[in-house]
């Protein structure tokens, strides 16, 4: 490694500056001193680069900017909510000279906060990213702090078109009827073909899913 052949490198400068000081050759002791000097600003910079590959390679840098990005994520939703609080307490005339002190003081560490972290993010399109994210996680925050309503699971989203496409795969060719778009019992038929698929796929799903269909009943 690099590291090991500047810090031999360095190992000989210190005693050829060591015989230097003993034969008392100053020009030769202030030469030495200069390469020893830069020799170990090299060797500080290789041990630095290595000790970064080795934390690449073992997946410490790629957690630490996990770590950094949730934490950036939960700092911004803690914002969001402090001053919607604020709001709340100013329109209520609950906000005392002692919250408007400490509001004052937090404030201004945030913004010192956001401020240096915007440096660290590079791109519009990265910025825009994490602004989706946290706007994402917000979302999911507040419904589960009870702040925002949750909204109905969909799990039979798409239900009508598959009934729609399962149409006619079933024992029409068994009926007597010849296939017409434009027959009243066609389409009659059709219509309860749909319904039915639609019917079913709702029982199987509370069948599937008792829990939510027991929530629903007690809600109402």
């Amino acid at each position: 490694m690099r590291s090991e052949i500047l810090s031999t490198e360095l190992d000989i400068l210190i005693k050829e500056r060591s015989q230097a000081l003993r034969g008392n050759n100053q020009q030769k002791v202030y030469q030495l001193s200069k390469a020893i000097e830069k020799k170990t600003i090299e060797l500080k910079i290789a041990k630095g680069e290595e000790d970064l590959q080795k934390a690449i390679e073992n997946g410490t840098v790629e957690r630490f900017n996990r770590l950094i990005a949730a934490s950036q994520v939960l700092n911004s939703v803690t914002h969001s909510l402090i001053q919607e609080a604020t709001e709340i307490l100013k329109d209520n005339g609950l906000f005392t000279e002692g919250i408007v002190k400490e509001c004052r003081t937090y404030n201004h560490a945030a913004d010192r906060y956001f401020n240096e972290f915007k440096k660290l993010v590079d791109g519009d399109e990265n910025a825009k990213t994490m602004f989706q994210e946290i706007d994402y996680f917000e979302n999911w925050f507040r419904m589960w702090a009870k702040l925002k309503e949750r909204p109905k699971e969909q799990r039979l989203r798409g239900c009508k078109k598959a009934a729609h496409k399962a149409d006619g795969l079933r024992t029409c060719k068994k009926c007597n009827m010849i296939p017409n778009l434009d027959s009243i019992i066609c389409r009659a038929c059709g219509r309860a073909f749909v319904e039915g698929f639609q019917k079913g796929a709702k029982w199987l799903d509370n069948k599937l899913n008792p829990k939510e269909e027991k929530k629903e009943e007690e809600n109402k």
